[in-house]
């Protein structure tokens, strides 16, 4: 496997029978009604008076409140301009950070919901109306808490009548809401499932929102630092086989790979949520799943019942790897891929809209799809474990945060929690690595590259979980001195100190351990930190206008880049900046670079899977430029490991 691509993020698409049968842990929700926060993001423009505006958040309020019924309660709420605060009563407190995320994110609410994945009570949808040359742009997407997964796209309608909009954002709204339902424990065959619908024993009109044939995304719900999280599994779709009855309703399993794998740990269940679908050509894009080119001449058979050996609706890919069914097929299409006489791949295809290109990757020809299947395993778990440790920084920052209000208790029963959490986190990562490792033997040699990946990231969050455990014993020791409210603040401020030491934040660890040494006044006391703070010092101190310049370019510059040209441009500097610390015998600064280049990697990583998905044309140049980089951050981080080393 590829350097590059343990950076990426694409979920696994399987499913079987076993793993469906421990999907006993999620509560079912039969009867807790659907809670929808509406958040309505209107340009600065004159046209959208301050009456109009509240007019239009009423609207589109009541429209879908009429249309959901006793089925759930909808709240909308106004993103104001001035702060990104919220207009309306009862905000939920993590909406505000959602909708930051959407105001924040580079390509708007295309890419918003990257790494917001956690479970929720409510469904969040977003609206932004914009007003051009006289016309009224609406473009909406969801993010559903009980699943943790966004709609699929980023839903768009204009009109040139003001009086239509809130009943087209409306509209746009109710294609996406999704009835979401619960997987159950079954002993039937590996194609059928049953699935409890949320708020489906209540007296509400169920049978309106989801019927026969209906499509249903699938999101595996995994434990993760004491919360959950929802990840759509690709490739697999749930479609409904039957009627409602008692709040539940019978599934047909659909699904590209047919690998019967074990249960991952950490897996609490299953759900899924209706998709918007329509009736429209599919029209794909078949892209080699190494390289990303485009692979041509293959026959593709499309079928609306099921992957047929014999279909009269066959075309080929061009030579830019596209194809189009001759038909249109209503919600999924079964299509199948073929070199000569041999299936390469069979996928279910939903339809979501007419213009959608859905990009198919396949393995080499001559490779069993199951070493791609393993690839795509290791690189959603090697994602995993990367957010794992971003989050695990997180949680530091909010500890000293904590601890600097003198909320010593509460910092330590939140480390205690942190600990026993990661921890736990930790043994289920191990468990999830040995299985994949075995799944691996299984298929042949695993490269190096894979293995030191998840050795780093493995060792990287134990790195972390012993910083924890010592930060949990310096609190206690504090805690203990509560009697001595000085001393209790003094030991507090070394092991917030110390914290800040193990995150390289240098600069702040030293003007802190300054601070309380001074307001100590106690050489006693102080004295072992003191020769901690004459060790940093004398490490930390500028060597020379070289090593000045170095400093500046691993701590300030390297960390602000954002694009692939630029890392890419700059990476000489960051090597020769390594070598000059090095050379003076500043081991400090080049802990600071790692750091970055998680956060470099996990962006790329999802700019990748984006690409991969996005079926342009260009996708092959842009994710070769990506994996490149990527590449390089891998060399930069040993380079920096060599310099990191204390004599």
């Amino acid at each position: 496997m590829r350097c590059w691509q343990c950076i990426a993020w694409v979920l696994l698409g399987w499913l079987t029978v076993a793993q469906f049968a421990r999907s006993q842990d999620l509560p079912t929700n039969g009867d807790v009604p659907y809670q929808l926060n509406i958040v309505l993001r209107v340009a600065d423009k004159p046209v959208f008076t301050k009456v109009y505006r509240e007019r239009m958040r009423r609207e589109i309020g009541d429209s879908f409140q009429a249309a959901l019924g006793d089925l759930g309660e909808v709240r909308v709420f106004e993103a104001t301009n001035v702060d990104g605060g919220l207009i309306g009563e009862n905000a939920p407190p993590e909406l505000s950070s959602l909708w930051r995320a959407v105001e924040t994110a580079s390509h708007g609410l295309e890419n918003a919901f990257e790494g917001h994945h956690q479970i929720r009570a409510y469904k969040a949808h977003f609206v932004l109306i914009e007003y051009q040359d006289g016309m009224f742009i609406i473009r909406a997407r969801q993010l559903d808490g009980p699943t943790g997964l966004p709609s699929p796209l980023v839903r768009e309608a204009r009109t040139r009548d003001h009086e239509l909009v809130a009943r087209t954002a409306a509209l746009l709204i109710e294609r996406d809401f999704g009835i979401v339902g619960t997987v159950l424990p079954q002993s039937s065959s590996a194609e059928e499932v049953s699935v409890a619908i949320q708020a489906g024993t209540r007296q509400a009109p169920l049978n309106e929102w989801l019927s026969k044939g209906d499509v249903l995304s699938i999101s595996c719900i995994r434990g993760e630092q004491g919360t959950q999280v929802g990840q759509r599994v690709e490739w697999a779709l749930l479609q409904v086989s039957g009627d409602m009855a008692s709040g539940k309703c019978g599934c047909r399993l659909l699904r590209r790979y047919k690998d019967r794998l074990r249960q991952e740990p950490g897996i609490a269940g299953y759900r899924c949520i209706k998709l918007g679908t329509t009736e429209a050509r599919l029209r794909l894009r078949f892209l080699d799943e190494r390289t990303l080119h485009p692979v041509p001449s293959l026959r593709i058979t499309f079928a609306q019942h099921g992957f047929e050996a014999q279909s009269s609706d066959e075309a080929a890919t061009d030579g830019a790897g596209y194809v189009e069914s001759r038909q249109a097929y209503r919600s999924v299409g079964f299509v199948r891929a073929y070199s000569g006489a041999k299936v390469r791949a069979q996928m279910p295809v939903t339809v979501l809209d007419r213009e959608r290109i859905v990009v198919c990757t396949l393995a080499a020809a001559g490779e069993s799809e199951a070493v791609g299947l393993l690839d795509q395993d290791y690189e959603r778990f090697l994602g995993h474990l990367r957010e794992g440790v971003l989050k695990e920084g997180e949680r530091t920052k909010e500890l000293n945060e904590r601890n600097e209000a003198k909320d010593l208790e509460g910092a330590l029963e939140q480390a205690e929690r942190g600990q026993r959490e990661l921890s736990a986190d930790i043994n289920s990562f191990h468990q999830e690595a040995s299985a994949l490792r075995e799944r691996a033997r299984a298929l042949g040699p695993e490269p190096s590259e894979r293995v030191q990946a998840v050795g780093d990231l493995l060792e990287k969050l134990a790195q972390q979980l012993r910083e924890l455990q010592k930060y949990c014993s310096g609190l206690k020791e504090a805690v203990s001195r509560q009697k001595d409210p000085r001393i209790a603040q003094i030991r507090a401020s070394f092991v917030r100190a110390q914290s800040l030491e193990d995150q390289a934040e240098f600069p702040a660890a030293i003007a802190l351990y300054k601070q309380t040494i001074g307001d100590a006044k106690d050489p006693e006391l102080v004295k072992e930190y003191q020769k901690k703070l004459d060790k940093l010092n004398v490490t930390w101190a500028i060597k020379n206008n070289e090593h000045e310049k170095a400093r500046a370019f691993i701590q300030d510059t390297w960390p602000k880049l954002t694009s692939v040209e630029d890392l890419s441009a700059q990476k000489p500097m960051a090597f020769a900046a390594l070598a000059t610390c090095r050379a003076v015998g500043d081991y400090l600064t080049p802990r600071i670079l790692p750091k970055a280049n998680l956060v470099h990697a996990d962006r790329l990583g999802k700019r990748l899977a984006a690409v991969t998905r996005s079926g342009n044309a260009e996708v092959a140049e842009e994710a070769k430029k990506i994996r490149e980089i990527c590449d390089d951050l891998m060399e930069l981080n040993k380079a920096a490991e060599k310099a990191s080393k204390a004599p």
